[in-house]
């Protein structure tokens, strides 16, 4: 049996909405920053043992970010 023809997705974005796209795009990756600086983060480890604590009778409260 034959696999269907697909076409390649057809560019869309204009130039104007790729440079909006992309000074949104570092916006959000300043805010992020910003965030890490001032709240830290999270431990991964702590992350992964919260995940495997959902819907088990002892399931963790939400990790909360802290500086290092």
């Amino acid at each position: 049996m034959d696999q269907p023809q697909t076409q390649p997705a057809k560019h869309t974005e204009t130039a104007e909405e790729r440079t909006a796209r992309l000074a949104r795009e570092d916006e959000a990756i300043e805010r992020a920053r910003r965030s890490l600086k001032e709240q830290g983060g999270i431990p991964i480890e702590e992350i992964e043992a919260w995940v495997a604590s959902w819907d088990t009778p002892g399931e963790l409260p939400l990790p909360q970010p802290r500086k290092s």
